[in-house]
């Protein structure tokens, strides 16, 4: 239901009728004071101008009647209706006094010098009242002006924020040195490379770099199993898991199946990413993109066409990356093994330090020495103990296992590297 900014709402809905209950009960009350306070008045002005005056004849040719200047008053005060009713109590008492001093009644409105103060209570409490009443109502309707300037001024300050926000924003995407046009001509060279690692590295430039984004996350779909599996994960530790399983995530299901691009609601849950993305091969979704953290203004609609120009215009070089994956894994891999070769590691330790610099994404490297073991028995452990985003290399000359754990602090590097020592047994080195 839309605010009505403190005016009287609708009387079809709920709130109308606590509030007219409310305004029943503030005239009564109003009703009743009005009545007490002519009953106190009249009271004092019988007593003093009529039952203890020695010339109680007086009180009614008074010019300036007593009665008149309290009708006055209650008029000015509670306004024409409760000003016609203090008028008619006024004229209750001045013609009991008339009945008092002996005077026939029928006589009382035969005489204009009688009479003419009844009229005169009525005449100013219509008249006075009258006034009391229009004044209530403008100030009434000020007020609700008043309410609605402040509530126009507010949303026009709003407004004039996000505008702000806006514009320093796009002024940033197209002069700013770090990121202008000048800047998506060299990320769009560095997307040429055909090395996997840095298409990724340059790929989260992009996010980073246009989009505030804090940290993104890229998932190979397993349509067999019905899993989306984490392959690479930049930035912080992330609020999704390393695996998920597509049926239970309907934004999932919208990206994968029907190859659009889902954004984060007001009803999403908290875990689900800001933006998520299909990558596309030969029209078959085989990567999801995640924007799982980003700045606050992330969500806005300029964002949201910004990543999907990102990602379109990335998607060719991600499927290029995963392919040159599959294809160079016999080479960049010891056979069946999740253990790198030197060479290729090195190369892979080189991007992590561009990361770091570009990023400031800390990574942790163990060598583990004197490292005898069997192929297989070092590719049990690895997988045993290290994270799917974890890297094993083995150097066979130096008989030592390298380990690169990236975006990880010392403290989780020396737990791992203990881990290892207690189920390889060599010294240990880092």
């Amino acid at each position: 239901m839309e605010s009505n900014l403190g005016l009287a709402p609708d009387r079809g809905s709920a709130s109308w009728r606590p509030r007219r209950m409310l305004h029943h009960v503030d005239q009564r009350h109003k009703v009743v004071y009005c009545i007490l306070e002519n009953v106190v008045i009249l009271a004092v002005i019988f007593l003093i101008w009529f039952t203890y005056n020695p010339m109680r004849e007086n009180f009614i040719h008074i010019n300036l009647h007593p009665l008149l200047i309290l009708v006055a008053l209650m008029s000015l005060k509670y306004g024409n209706y409760l000003g016609v009713l203090s008028a008619s109590m006024a004229s209750l008492v001045f013609l009991y006094a008339y009945h008092l001093l002996g005077r026939d009644l029928i006589i009382f409105f035969t005489e204009w010098s009688h009479y003419k103060f009844i009229l005169m209570f009525f005449l100013t409490a219509v008249v006075l009242g009258s006034f009391k009443d229009r004044k209530d109502l403008t100030i009434t309707d000020l007020r609700a002006e008043l309410l609605r300037a402040e509530a126009e001024i507010e949303q026009l300050t709003e407004f004039d924020k996000k505008s702000r926000v806006i514009n320093e924003q796009l002024h940033k995407q197209i002069v700013g040195a770090e990121d202008s046009l000048l800047s998506l001509h060299e990320v769009a060279n560095a997307l040429e490379s055909v090395e996997p690692e840095v298409i990724y590295t340059e790929m989260m430039t992009v996010l980073a770099r246009f989009l505030e984004a804090r940290t993104v996350s890229i998932y190979s779909v397993d349509n067999e199993n019905g899993y989306v599996r984490l392959k690479l994960r930049m930035g912080g530790a992330g609020v999704m898991a390393s695996s998920l399983k597509i049926a239970e995530h309907p934004y999932l299901q919208q990206v994968i199946n029907e190859q659009c691009i889902a954004r984060q609601s007001a009803e999403s849950h908290a875990s689900e990413p800001v933006f998520s993305a299909p990558i596309i091969k030969d029209s078959k979704t085989v990567a999801v993109i995640n924007v799982e953290e980003a700045g606050l203004w992330a969500v806005t609609e300029y964002y949201y066409n910004l990543f999907r120009v990102i990602v379109g215009w990335c998607n060719k070089a991600l499927v290029r990356a995963m392919e040159y994956e599959r294809v160079a894994c016999k080479q960049c891999y010891y056979t069946e093994s999740r253990i790198m070769q030197m060479g290729q590691f090195e190369k892979r330790v080189e991007e992590e330090e561009k990361r770091r610099s570009k990023f400031g994404l800390d990574y942790s490297l163990i060598t583990l020495k004197n490292v005898r073991h069997s192929l297989p028995a070092l590719n049990e452990a690895v997988n045993d103990l290290l994270r799917t985003v974890d890297v094993a290399a083995y150097d066979p000359r130096q008989s030592e296992l390298h380990i690169l754990l990236p975006v990880t602090a010392r403290d989780f590097a020396a737990k791992v590297e203990a881990r290892l020592y207690a189920k390889l047994g060599p010294i240990a080195e880092v």
